[in-house]
């Protein structure tokens, strides 16, 4: 009998060993698959998407190698921009200086595919080129935002040509420090402020003619290495979108970017200081129209009846409230065309019909 009380209390020793050795078993395992798992993580190289990446990721294959022969006697680049497409065909549009000597134009996408390229139309004045590829692959023309939107302090990026071309790809990040001065773009016409992104950023000769874009990937704006502050290094006049489409349209449809012209440099009342409103003699309670604050003797605004100092308070009957809104209303006339202006002359309204040269 104590034989078998002994043989009992051995087993369920041997019993209580075994059930131990196989707990401790377990939290080995446990311990090195841990041990394993971190030293992966330490090691481990992280993908870190930031708003920069992502918005590159979102263009870049939309950015094209605009390549240029000239004479062929030497070859120039810059990039472009797969404006539009509609299968075979994609229109591209880049800068009109960098293929105003091109004896023979290729466009290079990002897949590395060379198709020659014909000049639709150009807008010198706006440094814009359109040409027209066809092509028997697909293309995704590049998303437009609206430029109006932006704000002073938000990051941007212009794209430079596809990273495959032999002069490399390049980006340049940059911080818009003004949404919408009056830029002048030749001092030698009225009617040449146009609105503009002022935009601070180190721009390569790879990245003109490329789009600026938001941090959603959207095209708000076309570089150029022509419009840049002489007096601040590293800033540059970016032509918005909302500025560029209604040129782009234009050529697309007849081949000429016509600009209409009144012959008058202007600014929003309500952009015009106080003690400026003063100087001019402006009524303080007066908040729209465009105040025509110099005007060219021979003009089509001269001519027609406007003055130095008049305000345009409508065109076509549209009440005018921001320059803006008086560019899209002038930049949808053609040379030719008549236009009603309402302008305001020491407290009394008029009437004028402009003929547009």
């Amino acid at each position: 009998m104590k034989e078998k009380h002994i043989r009992i209390i051995a087993i369920a020793a041997l019993s209580i060993l075994l059930v131990w050795n196989l707990i401790l078993s377990i939290q080995l395992t446990t311990l090195q698959s841990t041990v394993a798992k971190n030293a992966e993580e330490n090691n481990a190289t992280t993908q870190i998407e930031s708003d920069l990446s992502s918005a590159v990721a979102k263009s870049a294959d939309k950015t094209v190698t605009v390549s240029v022969s000239a004479l062929e006697t030497f070859t120039v680049s810059g990039a472009g921009i797969i404006y539009q497409y509609n299968a075979p065909e994609a229109i591209i549009i880049t800068n009109a200086s960098l293929i105003a000597q091109a004896a023979s134009i290729t466009v290079i996408f990002a897949n590395q595919r060379r198709v020659p390229a014909t000049v639709v139309g150009t807008d010198p004045w706006l440094d814009l080129a359109v040409l027209r590829v066809e092509v028997d692959f697909d293309l995704e023309p590049i998303r437009q935002g609206d430029a109006s939107v932006s704000r002073i302090g938000e990051w941007v990026v212009a794209i430079g040509a596809p990273k495959s071309f032999t002069f490399m790809g390049e980006i340049a990040s940059g911080i818009i420090i003004d949404r919408s001065p009056l830029y002048n773009l030749d001092e030698t016409i009225l009617d040449n402020d146009i609105i503009a992104l002022k935009i601070q950023m180190d721009l390569k000769g790879t990245n003109t003619g490329g789009p600026v874009v938001n941090m959603a990937g959207e095209m708000i704006g076309l570089t150029s290495s022509l419009f840049h502050d002489p007096l601040q290094s590293g800033v540059y006049y970016v032509i918005p979108i909302n500025e560029l489409s209604p040129y782009i349209t234009k050529i697309i449809d007849t081949g000429v970017a016509n600009h209409p012209l009144l012959g008058i440099n202007g600014r929003a009342v309500n952009d015009i200081p106080r003690y400026i409103k003063d100087y001019w003699s402006i009524n303080l309670d007066q908040q729209s129209g465009i105040f025509v604050y110099g005007i060219s003797a021979t003009g089509a605004a001269y001519l027609a009846g406007v003055r130095e100092h008049d305000i345009i308070l409508q065109i076509d009957g549209e009440d005018i409230t921001t320059f803006r809104q008086y560019r899209r209303l002038l930049n949808t006339k053609n040379p030719g065309e008549t236009m009603e202006l309402t302008i305001l002359r020491n407290g009394e309204q008029i009437k004028v019909q402009v003929i547009l040269p």
